[in-house]
């Protein structure tokens, strides 16, 4: 030990500080009573939470150094609760965490080594100290019973999450069943083009249980071609109406098409089903 530091611990200064890692703030220079006659003396504060590393702004008096291996975590547009994992003897973490995304449309594919390419990571691997992975994501654009809005056994629309989808997405595809409830209609007006956002609607799948399709529910879709499920009963009125649709393929079981369900269409040749009670 030398004599300069032999004066400063008879002087009761501190030499070395463990922060807790759940520590949030710090002052600007706390040590700065510690200095006695030494001016320059500087405290030494040991941490695990990389965020301290923030503290080392303009401070004269303290130094913020890590006391672990760790690497960090870079969510890459999306959200991480903790940045960091301290690395065990064997350079090992015991789990990685998963991010939140940024958006509905994005879902993980994993932690990698670069921003952009670079190898996709396991938490079995081996770690360097300092490390730091990118969360990578991938466009979602299959559709799920939470991209709809509904009343019971009818659904009403798109959801907020529904509208961005069908931007990127203009193929639509309806659950059979949301919230555990069996979708029996669609119900009025449900994908005109005032409930989607105004992005148009290139194609549809209707699902086997649907029985009745209401009024105007798809009104102004940019439909060429539609398939009606057996389950089908009731076509209300005018809900294809504006649809440019050169085919239709109807099933048995339909009875009912209401007034101008089909106006503005570009058929030429169509087969109505034997079922068929009432044509407006």
């Amino acid at each position: 030990m030398s004599t300069s530091e032999s004066s400063h611990l008879r002087k009761g200064l501190l030499t070395s500080v463990d922060l807790p890692k759940s520590l949030k703030t710090l002052g600007s220079e706390p040590f700065m009573n510690n200095t006695g006659t030494d001016a320059n003396h500087v405290v030494i504060l040991r941490t695990v939470n990389p965020d301290h590393l923030a503290f080392n702004t303009g401070a004269t008096t303290h130094h913020v150094l890590m006391s672990k291996a760790m690497i960090t975590f870079d969510a890459n547009g999306g959200t991480v609760e903790k940045g960091y994992a301290v690395l065990d003897d064997n350079g090992r973490v015991d789990s990685l965490p998963t991010p939140t995304a940024p958006d509905a449309l994005h879902e993980f594919e994993g932690w990698f080594t670069e921003r952009e390419g670079g190898k996709k990571v396991t938490a079995a691997q081996k770690f360097d100290d300092g490390t730091k992975l990118y969360a990578h994501w991938k466009e979602n654009t299959t559709w799920n019973e939470k991209d709809f809005t509904t009343d019971g056994d009818t659904i009403t629309g798109l959801s907020e999450v529904g509208k961005a989808k069908l931007a990127v997405n203009p193929n639509l595809k309806l659950p059979a069943v949301v919230n555990g409830t069996a979708i029996k209609k669609i119900g009025t007006g449900a994908f005109a083009p005032a409930k989607t956002g105004g992005n148009p609607i290139n194609s549809v799948v209707i699902p086997e249980g649907v029985t009745e399709i209401g009024q105007a529910a798809f009104s102004g879709a940019n439909l060429k071609s539609l398939e009606l499920p057996k389950s089908v009963k009731k076509v209300g009125k005018m809900a294809f109406s504006g649809a440019p649709l050169e085919n239709v393929e109807f099933s048995e079981g339909l009875e009912s098409i209401g007034d101008n369900a089909f106006e503005g269409h570009k058929l030429t040749k169509v087969k109505l089903p034997d079922s068929l009670k009432d044509y407006r």
